[in-house]
């Protein structure tokens, strides 16, 4: 079922590492990466996030060696009013508004902000949660996982997604993507596969009501550039890649999508994204741009 749903980008906190680590034409400088996350208000589910980058418990979380490790090889910056739950109350929207969030894989700067949600369902693949839920101390760190992050009522809100025999075929839109999963049930909200990157990673296909289709792509490409001129990972990515050649073929597959224009693809540290929504990468707040669905009264960063 094809419904136009309102959706909106918006950014909580950046981290840096240098450029030639994620795309081969880069320099050596350290590049900023913001922390995307979507917004969809779907008429049923009400408001349903796709991730919620950084919040300040990431920074506490990584204090202490080993997580200390995590902080180090990705700096963080987080400006006040820079988190999910601060964005979207500068919409209008409360913390218990957020019924849904869909994490599309289980690294910190896509789970920091959990625990502001606490009437949240949260929704992810068995593969992802499998990869992790046993992880503690260096190992978890070597996965990007810091668990501390999770809810303490994370096992009773958990939605767990079969991404093995769960799989239905996806609108032909997505080709070359061929199955997913129907995320709410009702062929509005498609989880993606799109691994390589971490395990059971996924992302997140609808229709957005001015957009048109699109296709949330998590960290399947840090840069649209990538997609758009595919290329292997460097060395130093592929230690931390639990399969790089899946990588490459999962960002192949968003070039393919990509380049007929009848979707739109977005990489969820894509700085070119992040200033397309207004976004200023300079270590402060962007300037609030007013929402349609706001009155006027700034915060979100509207696609709408």
């Amino acid at each position: 079922m094809t419904v136009p749903l309102p959706f909106a980008l918006d950014v909580a906190g950046f981290c840096t590492h240098p450029g030639r680590v994620t795309r081969p034409d880069a320099s050596w400088r350290s590049l900023r990466f913001p922390a995307l996350f979507g917004v969809i208000e779907h008429p049923r589910a009400g408001v349903v996030l796709v991730d919620t980058g950084y919040a300040p418990r990431f920074i506490a979380a990584t204090a202490r060696w080993p997580a200390r490790l995590y902080r180090s090889l990705t700096p963080v910056t987080l400006p006040p009013g820079e988190t999910a739950v601060d964005r979207l109350a500068a919409r209008g929207i409360r913390a218990d508004d957020v019924r849904t969030i869909v994490v599309t894989h289980f690294h910190g700067d896509h789970i920091a902000g959990l625990r502001d949600f606490p009437r949240a369902r949260i929704v992810f693949t068995a593969s992802a949660w499998a990869a992790v839920a046993d992880l503690r101390g260096l190992a978890a760190v070597r996965k990007a996982y810091l668990p501390a992050l999770l809810p303490d009522d994370f096992s009773s809100r958990a939605d767990v997604l079969d991404d093995a025999g769960g799989l239905r075929p996806l609108p032909p839109q997505v080709a070359p993507f061929g199955r997913g999963i129907d995320v709410l049930g009702d062929g509005t909200l498609w989880g993606v596969p799109l691994p390589g990157h971490a395990a059971g990673q996924l992302g997140v296909y609808f229709h957005a009501a001015s957009a048109g289709p699109t296709l949330i792509a998590a960290d399947a490409a840090w840069h649209s550039h990538s997609i758009r001129a595919p290329h292997d990972l460097h060395v130093l990515a592929r230690l931390l890649s639990p399969d790089h050649r899946a990588w490459r073929a999962t960002l192949d597959a968003l070039h393919e999508l990509a380049k007929g224009d009848a979707v739109r693809v977005v990489p969820l540290h894509c700085a070119e994204v992040a200033a397309g929504v207004g976004w200023v990468a300079r270590g402060g707040p962007h300037p609030p741009t007013p929402s349609p669905k706001s009155g006027g009264g700034g915060g979100s960063l509207a696609v709408e």
